[in-house]
C-alpha cells in the first residue's frame, strides 16, 4: 500500500483537486472533512471547543461558528495551540482508521489529504508528498472572497501557515494551480496514472 499526501496552503486549490481526484476513484482520507465531522452539534470536541472559546462560537442551533473560530485562532498563537490540543488528537484517530479501512479492502493506493501536512509532521508517515502550490497574493485574494473577509484578516491566517518556498522545499511533487483550474486538474491526473502504474 502507498500512501501520498496531499498538501496546500489555505485557499490554494488543495480540495478542488482532492475532490477531483475523488471523482476518478481515488480513495481520500479528508483531515478536513474529518474535522467537520466530529465538530457537529452535540459532539463531545464541538464540547469542548466551547468550554475553550465560549458559547458565543456555536450558533443557536449548536453549530460551529467557524469564522468566529477563525478569527480568534488566526489572530493568537496560543489559543491556535489550545485548539490543536482539542482537535489534533481526535482527527489522527480518524484519519488512521480510515487508512485503515482502505487497507483492509485493499487499496494499493491511497491519498491522505491535510491542510497542515507538511507543517504537523505528517510527511513521516507517508510516503511522498503532493503540494497544490499558488502564488501568495492569489492566495490572499482567494481566501478574502471566499471567507468573506478582509485582505489584513486572509494576510494573517497566511502567516500562520509555513511559506510556500518552505512548503515546495518538503514536497515531493508539484501540482501548479497558478494558471487554470482545467491545467492543475490535468497534472493531478498524470500524477494520479503514474502512482498506479497506469
Amino acid at each position: 500500500m502507498k500512501l501520498i499526501g496531499l498538501a496546500g496552503g489555505i485557499a490554494s486549490g488543495k480540495t478542488m483537486i482532492s475532490n477531483y481526484l475523488t471523482g476518478l476513484g481515488a480513495p481520500v482520507v479528508d483531515a478536513d472533512v474529518i474535522s467537520r465531522k466530529i465538530t457537529e452539534p452535540g459532539s463531545p470536541v464541538l464540547r469542548d471547543i466551547a468550554e475553550a472559546f465560549g458559547e458565543e462560537c456555536l450558533d443557536e442551533k449548536g453549530h460551529l461558528r467557524r469564522k468566529e473560530l477563525g478569527r480568534i485562532i488566526f489572530g493568537d498563537p496560543e489559543s491556535r495551540l489550545k485548539l490543536n490540543r482539542i482537535m489534533h488528537p481526535r482527527i489522527s484517530e480518524r484519519i488512521q482508521e480510515e487508512i485503515r479501512k482502505y487497507q483492509d479492502a485493499g487499496e494499493p493506493v491511497i491519498l491522505y489529504s491535510a491542510p497542515l501536512l507538511l507543517e504537523g509532521g505528517s510527511k513521516g508517515i507517508t510516503d511522498e508528498v503532493w503540494l497544490v502550490a499558488l502564488a501568495p497574493k492569489e492566495q490572499i485574494r482567494r481566501l478574502m472572497a471566499r471567507d468573506g473577509i478582509d485582505e489584513e484578516e486572509a494576510a494573517a491566517r497566511l502567516r500562520a501557515q509555513s511559506s510556500l518556498d518552505d512548503k515546495l522545499a518538503l514536497a515531493d511533487k508539484i501540482i501548479d494551480n497558478n494558471r487554470s483550474r482545467e491545467e492543475a486538474m490535468a497534472q493531478a491526473k498524470a500524477l494520479w496514472e503514474e502512482a498506479c502504474g497506469r
